[in-house]
């Protein structure tokens, strides 16, 4: 066909039963191994090697390279150097789908042992596991493992979970612990819904304290930023209760996620004050590792909050960030040292602005707010009605306002409540 207008309309007039009889009709009519090449390809998928192929089909180099001519000429196959694909994806689904499934499932087996054979690449030999039933093969499991890391590597972590969601269904016997934690990491980069689940399968699978934590971390972390720190507080300190001193490098971690809730919501600020305030001080030089810089990150952000020295804020975010090129930005991969560094920075250029006070462009108190939420302090007109948060002062002294019980209080009257 030379694809005119009005084949273009027999085309339609045929519909896609009717394309596929064609097609298999003139598949038919070829000699050779011209039908066992095509059926090879179709099982190798579009980029097909034809030296793959050649094998899969079961013809030599010389009767794979007369199949092929053959294909291409009856406008089946299309040839680019190596690689074989198909002139339509209608002609791929017709052969596939004349395949009966099991030589279908069967040739896509022989297909992945060959292509990892023939050093191809992890996601080309992982892809057609997809298709393979599962059984117990330890060889597949790995091979899956090989491709879930390949694509994540490549920024796909939609594949990594097909992948490792095939491998899981092996079963994957003592590999089984590490992959249901391989998946949830994947989900959390993919942002499913569904990271929290597999992050706290991973953690009923670890097979100790250390595992268990470092599920918690990744568990705490989705968490987080589902707006549900209070929850990962709790998790964390679990996770570092039972860890204790078995490994400093992941208590670090711990207490990196538990001490970065209290920037992240006020709910759970409120409930690790005294972690904050137990936190030992900033180092004097260059922060040598991630709990450093959460250090100095953190005792800026206390300067901000606190309406203190924007200068000493801004020195203690700078050093964060100084040599800070292998911190993660992905705030779901332990990034927020990274983004509560450049938020103190912000933060403290604000409170120089303002003269040591927190302005917005709807006013001082307005703005100040942000300080007086995060401190964490009330105060309550001692009766049975609700108290009110307290602010930063403002520059002029204002009226107390008048509660619903009459009395006046010293807290300045809010339009709303933090919980």
């Amino acid at each position: 066909m030379s694809g005119t207008a009005e084949e273009a309309r027999e085309v339609r007039a045929l519909g896609p039963e009717g394309v596929s009889t064609v097609v298999l009709a003139r598949l038919a009519r070829l000699a050779g191994g011209a039908p066992e090449m095509a059926r090879a390809v179709a099982l190798l998928g579009e980029g097909a090697r034809a030296d793959v192929a050649a094998v899969l089909a079961g013809l030599d180099p010389a009767a794979a390279d007369e199949a092929v001519e053959a294909l291409c000429r009856a406008d089946v196959l299309t040839r680019d150097g190596e690689r074989l694909g198909f002139a339509h994806p209608i002609v791929l689904a017709a052969i596939s789908g004349d395949l009966p499934a099991r030589a279908r499932q069967q040739g896509h087996e022989r297909a992945a042992l060959l292509l990892a054979e023939a050093g191809a690449a992890a996601e080309e030999v992982g892809s057609q596991l997809l298709h393979v039933a599962p059984s117990g093969n330890a060889w597949a499991v790995e091979r899956l493992r090989d491709a879930a890391a390949r694509a994540t590597g490549l920024g796909d972590p939609d594949a990594a979970i097909a992948f490792l969601e095939r491998a899981l269904a092996e079963p994957a016997g003592e590999l089984h612990a590490p992959l249901l934690m391989e998946l949830a990491r994947a989900a959390a980069r993919s942002g499913r819904p569904e990271a929290p689940d597999h992050f706290r399968a991973a953690m009923r699978a670890a097979t100790g304290p250390l595992d268990r934590a470092r599920a918690a971390v990744g568990l705490a972390r989705t968490l987080k930023f589902r707006g549900e720190a209070v929850e990962a507080v709790h998790v964390l300190r679990t996770a570092r209760a039972e860890l204790g001193d078995a490994d400093p490098a992941v208590a670090d971690e711990l207490e990196v996620e538990l001490l970065s809730c209290a920037y992240v919501g006020l709910d759970s600020r409120l409930i690790i004050l005294d972690e904050i305030a137990a936190m030992p001080p900033p180092p004097p030089g260059p922060a040598g590792t991630v709990f450093d810089r959460f250090r100095l990150v953190s005792a800026g952000f206390e300067e901000v909050v606190k309406c203190r020295s924007a200068d000493r804020a801004a020195d203690f975010a700078t050093r964060t960030l100084e040599g800070a090129d292998d911190l993660p930005r992905d705030v779901a991969q332990g990034g927020h040292v990274f983004l509560t560094g450049a938020v103190c920075l912000f933060f403290a250029r604000a409170l120089r602005r303002g003269g040591g006070r927190l302005r917005g462009p709807h006013g001082r108190r307005s703005a100040a707010r942000l300080g007086s939420r995060l401190r964490g302090r009330r105060r309550r007109c001692g009766r049975s009605c609700t108290g009110a948060w307290a602010t930063s002062p403002t520059p002029r002294p204002r009226p107390a306002p008048r509660w619903r019980c009459g009395t006046r209080c010293a807290a300045p009257r809010r339009t709303s409540r933090v919980p």
